[in-house]
């Protein structure tokens, strides 16, 4: 039976460490976490139709007042748009009121040009990034988005943070000064919705 020579002995001493390594990787890559998904992602599972209330701070008299809202998703088929159409009432005086916001996000899912549309106010637009600040799976998550704009006529940084929990979405609109710290942050308006069939 014929010696095996040095050079055989080293390729399968190496063909054994690479098998071990490969056999270790999957219990490896099983350890680390999944990677959060983009914002994008998430709104895409926001499609449909949702109800529930509007809640805003009257800057007039800084009381708080609650309306029922009806909200409703579309996802364009470019995958980046979205148009989302709430209608509440707003009482005897305004009426009805509709908000059309479409939203067009960025390749990577992080960043989004928005624009808003109500009768008889000027058309806003805004440039909004997005943090995915936790997520167990589709329907459990938080995102923070953030972006420089006005506030009662003032430069303030507005920052929204949306929560869905099952098929509850609630979003929490605050604002604060430009340039003021962190803790000046007050809360603007909440919706708290849910999703319909």
């Amino acid at each position: 039976m014929p010696v095996p020579s040095r050079r055989h002995l080293l390729l399968a001493t190496v063909a054994a460490i690479a098998g071990i390594a490969a056999s270790a990787l999957p219990a490896a890559a099983q350890t680390q976490p999944p990677p959060l998904p983009s914002a994008l992602v998430l709104e895409a599972g926001l499609v449909g139709q949702w109800s529930g209330v509007l809640v805003y701070r009257d800057y007039q008299n800084d009381r708080s007042f609650e309306l029922p809202v009806f909200t409703r998703i579309q996802a364009v088929a470019d995958g980046l748009t979205f148009i989302r159409v709430s209608d509440f009432d707003d009482g005897p005086k305004t009426g009805r009121v509709f908000i059309t916001t479409v939203s067009l996000f960025d390749a990577d899912g992080r960043r989004a040009s928005q624009a808003s549309f109500r009768k008889g106010r000027a058309v806003e637009t805004w440039v909004e990034k997005a943090e995915v600040l936790a997520w167990q799976d589709a329907e459990h998550w938080t995102v923070r988005w953030q972006h420089e704009g006005q506030d009662n006529g003032q430069p303030a940084v507005l920052r929204t943070t949306q929560k869905r929990t099952g098929t509850l979405l609630e979003a929490t609109r605050e604002v604060k000064p430009s340039g003021a710290p962190d803790s000046e942050f007050r809360q603007r308006n909440q919706s708290r919705l849910t999703r319909q069939p």
